[in-house]
């Protein structure tokens, strides 16, 4: 820690940066301001000015300190590499920044792309901690931290190796993909995810069997097996229903004589009398704004909006399709996407020849 006094004052000074350009910005920022955006984009969470511009950054200088603590306390970092070290100096400050920036942006009313933003910037991180995994001496703290390359030096400069490649080369698909169409980027980017997540320790298991198979290592004993067993198989399940919820689910909608019926899979349907609509449009843009409160994912955007037309209205569509069908029932707003924009007015033409027939 006396070693890196240095290093650890100017990275916490420039984790705090931000938070000195928020109080330069401050009469021109608003009192409530977005921290949170949804898988689609949408903003979803909101916090006070004050928070936004102090606590966040604090926040993040309470988590850089804390992961300095660690890494440094560890005797095994204690000829770790200037590189791999550096990783940990740096990562929470450009953090900082980069999440401050997005924020400032938007609460001033720049066109910020959310949903570009944040899959660059975490493609740019992917690409340069997988330039600086190869560079990792084994430890406990920094790395791919599973059993096999924990207890073997030849297994953890061989995972690392492996890790830097696919991590460098998902970080260049994250950013690729993003300008692909939207639905082989929704498809593609949790694929991406989980190979940079699970190649790393797939190969440090096989590279371990292959070693054990040519007696260059000899079996290790776990304890508890089978609860260890049991928490890994719990947390991949939880981790795949994570994934096939971002990527999966429909919208459906039912006519029937006197209602339509709108069936999602991760939200509340909704039946709607034909006779309580007031009023109904085809629009080819409409912009959500933000969710208030319902489910989103990569391709559903579903639940309780509000945009500065509609004020807070109710929304069923798909994530990439402008299109959308607007009703007026009663006091409310109701707004209807398809999966294009064929489909789109295909609700639109069921519904409006129900409602001139009511």
């Amino acid at each position: 820690m006396k070693e890196n006094k240095g290093k650890i004052i100017l990275s916490s000074v420039l984790v705090l940066f931000p938070m000195l350009i928020g109080l330069l910005l401050w009469n021109a920022l608003p009192e409530q301001m977005v921290t949170h955006w949804g898988a689609d984009g949408a903003a979803d969470g909101w916090s006070s000015k004050y928070f936004a511009i102090l606590g966040i950054p604090m926040l993040v200088l309470v988590l850089h300190l804390f992961c300095l603590f660690v890494c440094l306390r560890d005797p095994k970092n204690a000829e770790q590499t200037d590189k791999a070290l550096g990783l940990v100096f740096w990562v929470c400050p450009v953090i900082s920044v980069a999440v401050n920036i997005m924020m400032y942006s938007v609460a001033l009313g720049m066109d910020v792309n959310i949903q570009l933003f944040m899959p660059v910037v975490l493609g740019l991180m992917f690409v340069i901690i997988g330039n600086y995994l190869p560079k990792c001496k084994r430890n406990s703290t920094i790395g791919i931290k599973v059993e096999w390359a924990l207890n073997d030096d030849e297994n953890w400069n061989m995972t690392h190796r492996f890790a830097g490649k696919v991590w460098t080369v998902g970080g260049f698909l994250l950013i690729i993909m993003e300008f692909l169409a939207g639905s082989m980027s929704q498809i593609l980017f949790p694929i991406v995810l989980l190979m940079i997540v699970f190649a790393p320790v797939i190969y440090s298991y096989v590279f371990y069997r292959q070693q054990l198979k040519a007696g260059l290592t000899l079996k290790k004993r776990r304890k508890n097996p089978f609860w260890q067993s049991v928490g890994m198989l719990l947390g991949l399940t939880i981790l795949g229903v994570v994934m096939l919820m971002l990527i999966t689910g429909d919208v459906n909608i039912s006519y029937h004589d006197t209602t339509f019926l709108v069936d999602t899979n991760y939200w509340d349907d909704l039946e709607i009398p034909y006779a309580d609509i007031d009023s109904i449009e085809y629009r080819e843009s409409c912009v959500a704004g933000s969710r208030v409160w319902g489910f989103g994912s990569m391709r559903l955007a579903l639940g309780t909006f509000e945009n500065d037309e509609f004020g807070v209205y109710t929304r069923y569509s798909y994530v990439g399709n402008d299109a959308c069908v607007v009703l007026t029932v009663g006091d409310k707003i109701l707004v209807l996407g398809g999966q294009d924009t064929e489909s789109t007015k295909a609700i639109y033409g069921e519904l409006l020849g129900r409602i001139s027939n009511k």
